[in-house]
């Protein structure tokens, strides 16, 4: 009884641990997603003041260097392009996150995750375990799931250690 009891508590320790590393996580992962859209936004305003100074909209400019004879300027275009696109889409997830609910930031940031800022966010994760309401809240939920986990577990294995205790004791094994 005693030991199960420490199990359980060991193991609410780690989901709670494990469960609150999620708002942790997206908030790492939200400083880095704004820091790459500040980036791109930069270098997409540079290409749109090259642009204008040149009389062409984005998309013109855009188009003129993808058709453009010279493989390096056709290359830089189509780059730019990607670069573009990249910016709106990140921009977009970015703004997702500042409107959602602080307890709905990883479960967004999970939905339409950069996989290239998921992966440097995670080269530098450093865990923690938030003392706000979502952090609780996610270690409360990891808590649960891996405090049902301990006692499924220990369930199955008294099923399968009884029958051995019984066929032991009924066997005379074990006494003296």
């Amino acid at each position: 009884m005693i030991a199960r009891l420490v199990a359980s508590l060991f193991m609410a320790g780690i989901g709670i641990s494990a469960g609150s590393q999620a708002p942790e996580f997206a908030q790492q992962y939200y400083q880095r997603l704004g820091g790459a859209v500040d980036e791109l936004r930069t270098v997409v305003e540079d290409f749109d003041r090259d642009a204008q100074k040149n009389g062409l909209e984005r998309d013109a400019a855009l188009e003129r260097m993808i058709r453009n004879s010279d493989n390096l300027v056709r290359d830089r275009g189509s780059t730019m392009s990607t670069t573009i696109r990249r910016h709106e889409r990140i921009t977009g997830q970015l703004r997702a996150l500042e409107s959602a609910p602080e307890i709905m930031r990883p479960v967004i940031a999970l939905r339409a995750m950069d996989d290239e800022i998921a992966k440097r966010t995670l080269e530098v994760y450093r865990p923690a375990v938030p003392l706000t309401l979502p952090g609780l809240a996610y270690g409360f939920i990891g808590m649960i799931v891996l405090g049902f986990l301990t006692w499924l577990l220990m369930a199955v294995m008294r099923l399968l250690v009884k029958p051995i205790w019984a066929r032991q004791s009924s066997a005379g094994v074990g006494r003296s």
